[in-house]
This record gives C-alpha cells, sequence and structure tokens, in this order.
C-alpha cells in the first residue's frame, strides 16, 4: 500500500480474511517516509488478519523538502523468510486436505455400492461383493492420493478392519434397538440415519473425520430412493454401509498421515501397523453410543500383509 495514497475505505478487510485463510500475509507499505506512522501503520497493524507490517522506501526520494534514504527491504526480506515455514505448512496442509476431499467421493461411491450389493437375494455373494468393493474403494482412495497398493494386500486390510472385529454386527444391534423399529411404526432410512447424525455428534467430536462422517449419513439418507426405504428391511445391509463408511474414512485419514510424511521427508508409516490403529480409536470412540463394550480389533497375521 502505498503510504502517500492509501484511504482505510480502500483497505478490503474481508478480502484480507479470506486470504489470511490460505497464506500468511505481510502488509508492505511503499514510499514509507514516516507519515505512515500517524495513522495506516497503527491502522493495519490491528487488523487480526495482518500478520507482519514493513514500511519501506525502495529508492532514494525527495519528500515534504526530506531527502528519504532506502530503508525497510532488509525487513521485509527477514519477515518473510521468518513465515516460509509456517507458509510451506500451510501449502502442505492445503494440498493434503484438498486430496482428502477427492477421496471422499470415493467413500461415497463405496457406500452406495455396497448398500445396494447387501440387498441382492443371494447371501453367498453378497459378503464376497462387500469385501471387494471395499478393496476397489482403498485402491480408489490410495490412488487419491498418490499410491498403490496390491489389491490382495488391501483386501486383508478391510477383512482385518471393522467387519472382522464385529462393528457390522454391533452396528446393526444398535440399529434394531432404536425406538420405532417394529411393524407397526416403522421408519425409513432417511428418519434412522438423522438420529444416528444427531447421536453421533455428540459423541465423535474428538474423531478426526467426525465432520465428514456426519457429512456422509446425511448425503446417504438424501438419496433416492434409498432414504425412503423401510429400513425395517435393510438393518444388515444398513450396518455394513456404515461400517463401510467409517472404514473408507479412517482409511483417507491413514492415506493423509502418509502424504504428510511424504511431503515432510519423512519414512512412510507401516500401513499394516497405522491402519488397525487408527481403526480401533475409531472404534474407541463409539463406545459410548453402542453403551457397552466393543471387542478388541483382531491382529491381522503377518503373513497375509506380506
Amino acid at each position: 500500500m502505498n503510504s502517500q495514497v492509501a484511504r482505510e475505505a480502500e483497505i478490503d478487510q474481508v478480502w484480507l480474511d479470506m486470504i489470511a485463510k490460505e497464506v500468511p500475509i505481510i502488509a508492505v507499505i511503499t514510499r514509507a517516509s514516516g507519515v505512515e506512522e500517524k495513522w495506516l501503520k497503527p491502522f493495519l497493524e490491528k487488523v487480526s488478519s495482518i500478520r507482519r507490517v514493513v514500511p519501506i522506501m525502495a529508492l532514494q526520494e525527495i519528500m515534504h523538502h526530506n531527502n528519504i534514504q532506502p530503508h525497510g527491504l532488509d525487513s521485509l526480506l527477514f519477515d518473510t523468510e521468518g513465515l516460509l515455514e509456517e507458509l510451506a505448512r500451510t501449502a502442505i496442509s492445503n494440498a493434503i486436505n484438498t486430496k482428502a476431499d477427492s477421496a471422499f467421493g470415493w467413500c461415497r461411491d463405496g457406500c452406495v455400492k455396497v448398500f445396494v450389493t447387501r440387498l441382492l437375494p443371494i447371501p453367498f455373494l453378497q459378503g464376497q461383493a462387500t469385501f471387494l468393493l471395499q478393496t476397489l474403494m482403498l485402491a480408489e482412495i490410495a490412488k487419491t492420493f498418490g499410491y498403490q497398493f496390491d489389491k490382495t494386500f488391501l483386501h486383508n486390510i478391510a477383512k482385518a478392519g471393522i467387519g472382522v472385529a464385529g462393528f457390522d454386527s454391533l452396528l446393526e444391534q444398535v440399529l434394531n434397538n432404536f425406538p420405532g423399529m417394529n411393524q407397526d411404526n416403522i421408519q425409513t432410512v432417511q428418519e434412522v440415519l438423522s438420529q444416528s447424525v444427531i447421536m453421533l455428534d455428540q459423541v465423535t467430536g474428538n474423531l478426526p473425520f467426525h465432520d465428514q462422517l456426519l457429512e456422509l449419513l446425511k448425503g446417504f439418507s438424501n438419496i433416492n430412493p434409498i432414504g425412503g426405504v423401510s429400513v425395517v428391511k435393510c438393518v444388515t445391509a444398513l450396518a455394513t454401509t456404515l461400517s463401510t463408511g467409517i472404514l473408507g474414512l479412517v482409511f483417507i485419514e491413514t492415506m493423509k498421515a502418509y502424504k504428510l510424511a511424504e511431503y515432510e521427508g519423512r519414512p512412510l508409516p507401516k500401513l499394516e501397523e497405522e491402519f488397525p490403529e487408527r481403526i480401533q480409536q475409531a472404534m474407541d470412540a463409539f463406545r459410548c453410543w453402542f453403551g457397552g463394550d466393543m471387542p478388541v480389533l483382531r491382529q491381522v497375521p503377518q503373513a497375509d500383509l506380506q
């Protein structure tokens, strides 16, 4: 901002607030002859989105009968260098979150496909198809982050996750105990999921994917004709779908940890250790919803993960 012409009305604080969400802001006052000390510099220092205020005079200039020598460029360089590490962290975080947003679409897609598959009249194919769809979902999430894992490896990861730990059956038990889950007062999938969102909002606040989980449930319940289906007819399918969503969201968090380690030049975590640990953390967070103990996640035999 030119110290000689800047006016308070010209400084768009809304725009500055928007930029500050992405990168740290340094306000540079150019042609600083000392007049900026009267109002412009103090004004900018009170703007919360501005991290540094640096007056500079790039070239020697005669102003107000005074010979103003160049100054401030060293301060600008110093303050900029001081924010580079923060800028890098912000850029990394934005890049990872962008990939996570894209991966969320595959999680939602996997849930819809699993729900439809679980309604098939052939029980034997239901189980096989569910694990296949979960494996494909994990593979697409990994690709979004720039990784490719062996399909057999991901299949074993899925089997060792929520399904083997008994999460499906626990979710089914909870759904069966919902108020109105009887033939006289049949609720729809949308009604049950709306109640689930309210309860989960209270008990999963500490989970890193809390907002995404609620968004997933709300979005799924609004899909036609899924939302209008009688939940009594599809409790098992809905339970498996919910566990698939949690499986995908936990895997996204795992991939975020992978990408962060890659960007920071650290060794990548071991997926066979990182993923089950995060699954178990998610299960622990659900205990208060279920009102009882949850089973401990079965450790995957090392031979299955080679």
